[in-house]
């Protein structure tokens, strides 16, 4: 190899190793790289995917707190005004009830014997299903016996018993004060339907220690426990 062949092969060899290095060294950068492009182009591209998600789930929010504000006032109204028309239907049933009690018998008493102490009427309701009826027979304006002590008695009878001792009482007064007695438990009042007479009636734990409020009344088409509810 003579002098020219030896300076043109180092030339050679030294431009092929700059450039080897350059290229190297260009894949090397584009490899760090391409992490970064990869997550920019993900970002670009989900971008608008998930903003179109987040106006979606805000708008979807926003639609639901509408619904929610206009429709719980919308069943409260229904509530309201299910409510006003069993009131309504309560009042009227019985009224009809009293009016149909009176034509047959005015007022009940119990006897000579017993003595009014001038009880309130809520007190005279206790006193009367927990003692007075247990020692009491009760009669009609005639001295006719209606009923023997000790047993359970329905809302017509202690209507007509409050009338004749509380002239100015209403029948549903009676009743609310009838339900309050139930509703307290340490009054030991209870209720439930008779099949015999076909009524709802009232008596004292010591005849029963249950309460049946799922049951049809006498006076109404509407069930004890819609009485119970609403007055």
């Amino acid at each position: 190899m003579n002098k020219f062949d030896k300076k043109l092969k180092n030339g050679l060899d030294k431009w092929f190793q700059t450039t080897f290095a350059e290229i190297t060294a260009e894949r090397k950068n584009i490899d760090s790289k391409m992490p970064l492009i990869i997550k920019a182009l993900l970002f670009l591209i989900l971008s608008p995917l998930l903003g179109v998600a987040i106006t979606i789930f805000t708008a979807s929010s926003a639609i639901c707190n509408i619904f929610i504000s206009l429709i719980i006032p919308y069943i409260k109204y229904k509530e309201r005004l299910e409510r006003k028309n069993i009131l309504k239907t309560i009042k009227y049933d019985l009224e009809k009830h009293a009016e149909n009690l009176h034509k047959y018998d005015k007022y009940y008493h119990l006897g000579d014997d017993f003595v009014d102490e001038g009880r309130a009427l809520s007190n005279f309701i206790y006193n009367f299903i927990l003692d007075f009826n247990y020692k009491y027979y009760t009669y009609d304006l005639n001295n006719y016996t209606i009923c023997a002590p000790g047993k359970r008695r329905s809302l017509g009878d202690i209507y007509l018993i409050c009338k004749y001792y509380y002239p100015d009482c209403t029948i549903e007064e009676v009743l609310k004060i009838l339900i309050k007695h139930l509703k307290n438990n340490t009054t030991d009042i209870k209720g439930s339907y008779c099949y015999d007479i076909q009524k709802y009636v009232f008596t004292s734990s010591r005849s029963s220690d249950h309460i049946v409020l799922r049951v049809q009344t006498e006076y109404s088409n509407l069930q004890f426990i819609d009485f119970y509810n609403n007055l």
